[in-house]
């Protein structure tokens, strides 16, 4: 297996068939999240495979060997239409960690789909110095703030298989979201680039600088919950991210009232 691992790794290197995917693809080709997108999404709507296939290999090409960022540029979150349908997901990694005790302190645990404050909207809304002290310590609590001020959808991202039932698969059927802001550790960049490409959802994707998967090993155990860490985005990008999203707050003009209902494990935005 470890010949093979290596000959992937050196495909990888190469772009082989403008294709970065070969070590990752071998790795976890025993996995469910594997065949359940390839045959749900990828086979099921071979004409949008095909294309977002196509459009991969293009971005990989004109990449020269540089990391992926996403489908979409960052900049353009800024001026993405009013009525557009965003998501914001970020990663349960970037939920609070208390180093000193060794476990999460999220009030609504650590690997799953929740969060408070979007639970509880209207503790979201009166300010920060409201929240529960975790909360003020948490990296997907600021974005729930900022997703209630834009009435974008909001997805806690946990593990491949559910990002591919939750995100992918509905895209594909035309049936979930258009525009993403992604938050993952750079090892899954790769990978989560294949997901957008093919759905057909146009993304920017935030890799962390700091607790982040390093290797195969690591993202693995993290797929199943296995993570003592808290994951940051570096300090200037995560301003950028923030001052983007007040800007698409300007373009979408938001003063209603707003209220989230829990689906599918997304909390989608209702008026």
């Amino acid at each position: 297996m470890n010949v093979f691992v290596r000959l992937a790794a050196r495909m990888d290197e190469k772009a082989f068939l403008s294709f970065r995917l070969w070590q990752f693809g071998l790795r976890n080709i025993a996995r469910d999240f594997f065949w359940h997108y390839l045959f749900h999404a990828l086979l099921r709507h071979p004409a949008r495979a095909v294309a977002g296939v196509r459009r991969y290999g293009q971005m990989v090409s004109r990449s020269h060997g540089a990391p992926l960022s996403g489908t979409m540029d960052l900049q353009e979150l800024g001026d993405l239409p009013g009525a557009a349908n965003l998501l914001i997901a970020p990663g349960y990694c970037m939920k609070p960690y208390d180093y000193e005790k060794g476990r999460s302190i999220c009030p609504v645990g650590h690997f799953n789909h929740q969060c408070r404050l979007l639970d509880e909207a209207a503790t979201l809304l009166r300010g920060r110095e409201s929240w529960p002290a975790p909360c003020r310590r948490c990296g997907v609590a600021p974005l729930a703030e900022k997703a209630v001020q834009l009435r974008a959808d909001f997805y806690i991202m946990t593990s491949a298989m559910d990002i591919a039932r939750d995100v992918y698969i509905p895209a594909t059927r035309q049936k979930s979201v258009q525009y993403g802001l992604f938050f993952l550790c750079p090892y899954s960049l790769e990978p989560f680039m294949f997901g957008l490409a093919t759905a057909g959802v146009k993304g920017a994707l935030i890799g962390f600088c700091r607790g982040a998967c390093s290797n195969h090993d690591e993202w693995t155990r993290a797929d199943v919950g296995m993570k003592n860490d808290q994951t940051f985005v570096a300090g200037d990008l995560w301003q950028d991210v923030l001052q983007l999203l007040e800007d698409q707050r300007r373009v979408r003009r938001c003063d209603k009232e707003i209220r989230y209902h829990f689906d599918s494990h997304v909390y989608r935005a209702r008026s």
